[in-house]
């Protein structure tokens, strides 16, 4: 928000002001802030990423204990009984588009192809059919496509 020249912003999260007031900044000062935020936010691996890594252990957790239910998982880990299908889904996955998510490095945006993407993915039973829509949610026009899916 922009005040007479000078630029405001909320304080949240910060050690040096409190949370729910304001700081004032020189319009000068305020780029440089800006700056050097969006030059040192850490690259994070997808989510996509975590997401199959977790599937890989609740099905090992299923696994391993033959009398523990989706919905008894899902009531321990107090997550919503669909939720667990959705990401045990993704172990459907043809394993070519597990490996693609396995090697997607490090990014500081959001990924190309969105969460529901990958679990509308998940849900198609043909891995032929998957891999092809795969490759439809690739943007090739941008030649961006990762090594391990040529």
């Amino acid at each position: 928000m922009r005040f007479y020249g000078l630029s405001i912003k909320r304080a949240s999260g910060t050690s040096t002001a409190k949370k729910g007031l304001f700081r004032f900044f020189h319009p000068c000062t305020h780029m440089k802030y800006t700056v050097v935020n969006a030059v040192t936010d850490p690259l994070k691996p997808p989510a996509i990423k975590g997401v199959l890594q977790t599937a890989v252990c609740l099905q090992h957790q299923l696994d391993s204990s033959p009398s523990l239910t989706r919905l008894a998982l899902a009531k321990r880990l107090k997550l919503d009984p669909s939720r667990i299908t959705q990401i045990l889904n993704l172990l459907n996955l043809a394993p070519k588009i597990q490996d693609y998510i396995r090697n997607l490095p490090p990014i500081k945006h959001r990924h190309f192809i969105s969460d529901r993407d990958w679990m509308r993915l998940a849900r198609i039973q043909n891995q032929e059919l998957q891999l092809r829509e795969f490759d439809r949610l690739q943007p090739s026009s941008l030649g961006v496509r990762h090594k391990s899916c040529r």
